[in-house]
C-alpha cells in the first residue's frame, strides 16, 4: 500500500471562526468567536519532513506573524499565511466577548 501525502490547499480563517454549527449548545447566548494565533506547518513527504510554525502574540495591538524554522525567526508575509499548503494543525484562542 503505497500512502500519499494530501497537500491540497485548505483555508482557514485567521479571524472570526464561528464554531456554533459544531456545537450541541442550543442556548440563546451568543457564540464565542476565535482568532487564529499558530499554525504547525509539515514540509516533506508522509514519511519524512521537516516542522516549521507560523505564530503570532496576541497581546500587542498589531499582532505581527512570525515564521519559525529552528532557530531562524523571520517576519511572516501574509500572502505566506494564506497560501499554506502545509498547514498541519491550527491553534485558535477564544476571544473576548463585550458582554
Amino acid at each position: 500500500m503505497n500512502w500519499i501525502k494530501n497537500d491540497t490547499l485548505v483555508l482557514y480563517p485567521e479571524d472570526n471562526l464561528d464554531l456554533h454549527q459544531c456545537c450541541s449548545s442550543s442556548s440563546s447566548f451568543q457564540q464565542p468567536l476565535y482568532t487564529l494565533y499558530s499554525v504547525i506547518n509539515h514540509n516533506g513527504s508522509i514519511n519524512d519532513g521537516h516542522y516549521t510554525t507560523f505564530c503570532r502574540d496576541l497581546s500587542s495591538n498589531q499582532s505581527p506573524w512570525f515564521e519559525c524554522d529552528d532557530e531562524i525567526i523571520k517576519y511572516l508575509h501574509s500572502d505566506k499565511l494564506s497560501l499554506n499548503s502545509n498547514a498541519y494543525l491550527l491553534f485558535y484562542t477564544m476571544k473576548q466577548t463585550t458582554e
